[in-house]
């Protein structure tokens, strides 16, 4: 991993963003979490431009081997 999950935005009724930057076969990703009150709200993966929202207590599954990549929740 490039980076461990880091804070990118703080918005109203305290709601957070985090993020996080994942070196993948096939290309970059990039992790989201929307949390409120620190609870889990949801996760994105985004990966070579194509975005997955996967709501709590999903979690998204990239494999940017593949044209288009393939993205899921599990």
């Amino acid at each position: 991993m490039k980076n461990e999950m880091k804070l990118s935005a703080e918005l109203d009724n305290d709601i957070q963003l985090f993020s996080q930057s994942v070196d993948m076969d096939g290309g970059d990703a990039e992790i989201v979490e929307i949390r409120q009150n620190d609870k889990l709200l949801a996760r994105y993966c985004s990966c070579n431009g194509v975005r997955k929202n996967c709501p709590a207590p999903q979690s998204p599954h990239c494999d940017c081997t593949t044209n288009p990549p393939s993205l899921t929740c599990v």
